[in-house]
């Protein structure tokens, strides 16, 4: 508005100049009705400029009016542009709170998050579905749907986020489907987005799970020529892809964390010592006094992992000072979750051993009122 008052020959002028409509410089009058008043600077004479009824006609046919139309479109502009950024954020809160309660959980039931998202189309974006496909994954133990969920929201068109494929990366670690993992791996970086740390760390899991160490170590090199600097999380993964007979490969792992300046936690310390899980029992004691004199707490997954070190080791005696120990620390052990290598060939070669690991559990149990099965 300023701008149309001192460009336009119709406005009131302060000042002579020429018109912005034809060039002219017109004569100005005083209003007949001008008056002094007074105002806390002192008195002032108040003028008020108008054109001569003759000279308003023809700058209207000069073009002042169409001039005067065009800049008030241009003085608009600005209000639907405010508009339209009203509406998109109107829906990026309304995103923003379904996104919220998806993750707050409170939704119980695949079906209540289908509804949800059913009757929520328009709102949904990249952080809905990370949210939508880490519930169902996560909290509903559905990870078939999470995919599915995913794949529906893709068709529908919503632009997929790094972290929504993380989410969904996630989902194929948790059904194993490591295939499926590659394919969105693939695709992620095919829309343009970059993967993170967050996502290698996911399919190095996948991996990790199904066995494949060339796979890992080629994850790892990958994301270390991005930049990425990987955490102790993924040395932890890296170490525990390295299956009984890759010894070296675990050791070599362990020391360049520790060259980064990584702290080895006790998941490191279990994943080192099933490692060792090959017959190399005095590797696994010496990583498990180690971890001790660090002030670490060895928990039940360090001590299932060295007594299925003494098992395959042959040091069932060590096995049950262990069992003992870890009774004294009021670690719970359950026949579940000792590993106990039960396939026909490692019966015949250690069932004295087991045997006699297993022993402590069934006085454990017999006492408890509970029946005890081998």
């Amino acid at each position: 508005l300023k701008t149309l008052k001192q460009d336009s020959c119709l406005g009131l002028r302060r000042t002579p100049s020429s018109c912005g409509a034809c060039g002219d410089t017109h004569r100005r009058r005083r209003r007949s009705d001008e008056r002094n008043y007074e105002n806390n600077n002192g008195a002032r004479r108040a003028q008020r400029w108008t054109l001569r009824p003759e000279e308003r006609r023809r700058c209207v046919l000069g073009g002042a009016v169409p001039r005067l139309l065009a800049e008030f479109a241009v003085a608009l502009r600005p209000c639907a542009l405010i508009a339209d950024e009203a509406d998109v954020t109107g829906k990026s809160s309304r995103s923003e709170s379904l996104a919220r309660q998806l993750e707050a959980g409170k939704h119980y039931s695949v079906d209540s998050v289908a509804q949800l998202l059913s009757e929520n189309e328009d709102d949904i974006d990249a952080f809905v579905v990370k949210a939508a496909v880490t519930q169902l994954r996560l909290n509903l133990r559905n990870p078939q749907e999470a995919l599915a969920v995913f794949a529906r929201t893709t068709a529908l068109g919503v632009e997929q986020s790094t972290l929504s494929y993380n989410a969904a990366i996630a989902a194929c670690a948790s059904l194993g489907d490591v295939g499926k993992a590659f394919e969105l791996f693939d695709d992620l970086q095919l829309r343009g987005l970059e993967p993170d740390i967050y996502t290698y760390n996911t399919m190095i899991s996948a991996c990790e799970k199904d066995g494949q160490l060339e796979k890992v170590c080629e994850l790892f090199d990958d994301l270390q020529l991005r930049g990425l600097e990987p955490g102790i999380y993924t040395y932890n993964k890296m170490i525990s892809s390295a299956r009984a007979g890759q010894l070296d490969k675990a050791f070599e792992l362990f020391g360049d964390l520790q060259q980064r300046g990584l702290k080895p936690d006790v998941f490191t310390y279990t994943a080192m010592i099933s490692a060792c899980d090959g017959g190399q029992w005095e590797k696994a004691f010496e990583l498990f006094a180690e971890l001790q004199q660090r002030d670490l707490e060895p928990d039940v997954n360090v001590y299932n992992a060295m007594m299925s070190v003494c098992i395959k080791g042959r040091q069932g005696d060590k096995g049950i000072e262990l069992f003992k120990e870890a009774e004294r620390r009021k670690l719970e052990a359950t026949k579940k979750d000792i590993r106990i290598p039960f396939d026909e060939d490692a019966l015949l070669v250690n069932n004295h051993n087991a045997c006699a690991l297993l022993a402590p559990l069934r006085e454990r149990d017999e006492k408890r009122g509970r029946c005890f099965r081998v």
